[in-house]
């Protein structure tokens, strides 16, 4: 099976190469200028909704100085994910990536290849992005992206990187948790550093918990509490772990626009290896599973 973070550069990165030239758009190379251009706010924004995650990043710049520079995106994400979306917006006008299937991006992508234009791969799990900002102009990226949380070691775990690497007047992290059968063990774990070697960590606020069913949990330190954490800001993971209730031991079956998903995490069991095999008999109606 194809990695995911390479099969998401060729459905949405490309048609950008294409779609924005004036802009000087290059992916997954790093920027020549080696001083970043400061970042005005960084914000996450993600929605959980029985085990599966939808998150928002937007990131906006400014270009002070009198000459243009580059901005970079950089964004490192889970094997799990795929892009949804993805948006830059320039001057007030919003320009959106095309999402397509893999072998027509990919042909996208030879054909601009051959014909001398700036288009590159980028790594997998890794979405890059540069763009040119005119003097005393702003930009801001926007990328949406999706997955299905997997429990190991009895908890489904959520992560986002947060990695700035400078002080953000605005950095914020939202978080919201919907879960049907109910929420157990819900752990929010401190922001540690990426380089173990650098900075402290740094703890979390503690999660607002909305009756059995509903958790919001919200991030954002200060421009004061990123320079105590590391001269160069945040950079390293927002990570929260929970499981649901589970009451019935058959698990969980949700339905919806007739599809069907059934949650099943049996307990007591050895940890030895197992063969699982789903019956589904159409003669028996579906609520009855």
């Amino acid at each position: 099976m194809d990695e995911p973070g390479r099969i998401l550069v060729w459905y949405l990165a490309l048609p950008c190469l294409l779609a924005l030239p004036v802009m000087n758009l290059s992916l997954g190379q790093e920027a020549p200028y080696p001083l970043q251009l400061p970042m005005t706010s960084f914000t996450v924004s993600s929605t959980i909704i029985s085990r599966y995650a939808s998150t928002r990043v937007r990131c906006a710049m400014h270009n002070p100085h009198p000459t243009p520079r580059q901005a970079a995106f950089d964004l490192h994400l889970s094997p799990a994910a795929f892009i949804t979306n993805f948006t830059i917006t320039v001057a007030g006008k919003v320009y959106a990536a095309e999402v397509m299937e893999k072998h027509r991006a990919k042909e996208l992508y030879e054909a601009a290849r051959k014909q001398g234009k700036t288009a590159a791969e980028q790594e997998p799990q890794r979405f890059r992005v540069t763009a040119t900002v005119a003097s005393n102009g702003d930009i801001s990226f926007e990328l949406c992206y999706e997955e299905l949380l997997q429990r190991r070691l009895g908890a489904y775990r959520y992560a986002v990187a947060i990695h700035p690497r400078q002080i953000v007047a605005e950095l914020r992290v939202e978080l919201s948790i919907t879960e049907r059968a109910g929420i157990s063990d819900l752990r929010v774990l401190p922001f540690h550093p990426a380089d173990t070697q650098q900075g402290m960590a740094m703890m979390v606020t503690t999660p607002s918990i909305e009756g059995t069913h509903c958790a919001h949990i919200a991030f954002a330190p200060t421009p004061k509490e990123q320079a105590a954490f590391s001269a160069t800001g945040l950079a390293g993971d927002f990570v929260v772990e929970y499981d649901v209730a589970r009451r019935d031991a058959v698990g969980d079956v949700e339905l919806q626009d007739g599809y069907f998903v059934h949650f099943f995490a049996p307990s007591g069991l050895p940890p030895i290896p197992k063969d699982i095999i789903f019956l589904i008999d159409p003669r028996v109606p579906l609520l009855l599973l």
